[in-house]
């Protein structure tokens, strides 16, 4: 374990711009991952489960990137956060009630 704080730095204490940088690989490589499995429209739909999920990841994955959270902790929450997301966007899918929270309803722009 002191090994991976000394790579990765431990985030109580400042890091270093190479622990930062490696930060940045893992970071930019969960992401992707996380895209891929979730699919691009997790990200691209724009529906307001969307941008809650977009700001939130975005905000958690800085943090851990930063330094001012812990690497690993950071992102099993985040996962655990996909997790739910994925699971919130099956269900509202399914239920009609829970998708008009979760999603909205279309607004129509043209007609006939």
């Amino acid at each position: 374990m002191q090994a991976w704080h000394a790579l990765v730095g431990d985030g109580a204490t400042g890091i270093l711009w190479w622990q930062m940088s490696l930060r940045a690989v893992i970071v930019l490589v969960y992401g992707l991952a996380a895209i891929r499995l979730l699919g691009r429209r997790a990200f691209g739909r724009q529906s307001p489960l969307d941008i809650v999920i977009a700001i939130v990841i975005g905000s958690s994955l800085s943090r851990t990137l930063t330094g001012n959270a812990k690497l690993i902790d950071t992102l099993v929450a985040t996962t655990v956060f996909l997790l739910l997301y994925w699971v919130l966007d099956h269900l509202a899918a399914r239920c009609r009630g829970l998708g008009w929270v979760v999603k909205g309803r279309p607004i129509p722009l043209i007609e006939n």
